[in-house]
């Protein structure tokens, strides 16, 4: 099927993970209706390591990817990262902090459909140096910044002004953005 022969041998060295990075202890989380989502839910990420948390929805890997990056409102328990606590922080507060986060619902959670592709490439760091400040944004730097990042992450567009929804794949003009769908980019 794959058009070539293929080696089930793995032909990798050992894994050496390092220090722990993130360390879960007993974390909880309990919903709008009191209903408690997330029951004790501990575990270390080394250096070096990958965790994959997997399940059909509603076995809470949602609720554990949201209470760490701090979208969760009710969360018990601690969360550090490289000895730093995120549970009580700001979603902002946690991506500074250094985590990373690939949503499950692009759609909903990773894009703004409006924006163009230059803008949504710097959602979570378009108020800080050296795309801009609290203030205002640096449309050049913006601008910039996307003409290096589509061709090393291969995003096929005529142009970084270009709606990301107008992208193969893309979610529809309407979004989940709560500003106006008429929305014009100056990136």
């Amino acid at each position: 099927m794959v058009g070539r022969q293929v080696s089930l041998a793995q032909d990798k060295a050992e894994a050496s993970p390092g220090e722990v990075a993130l360390r879960v202890t007993d974390l909880r989380v309990t919903d709008v209706a009191g209903i408690r989502t997330l029951d004790d839910v501990s575990f270390d990420v080394r250096h070096g390591e990958v965790l994959a948390i997997a399940g059909v929805q509603g076995n809470g890997q949602t609720e554990v990817t949201e209470a760490l990056l701090g979208l969760q409102e009710t969360v018990h328990g601690s969360a550090t990262l490289e000895g730093r606590e995120l549970v009580g922080r700001s979603t902002k507060q946690v991506l500074d902090a250094g985590v990373g986060f690939v949503p499950e619902d692009r759609t909903h959670d990773a894009l703004v459909a409006d924006f163009s592709v230059a803008e949504n490439l710097v959602l979570d760091q378009h108020d800080r140096a050296p795309y801009g400040s609290p203030l205002a944004m640096s449309l050049k730097v913006i601008k910039q910044n996307a003409q290096k990042l589509i061709p090393e992450f291969d995003i096929r567009t005529g142009s970084s002004t270009a709606a990301v929804s107008t992208l193969s794949g893309a979610i529809s003009r309407r979004s989940s953005w709560p500003g106006p769908s008429t929305a014009s980019s100056p990136c």
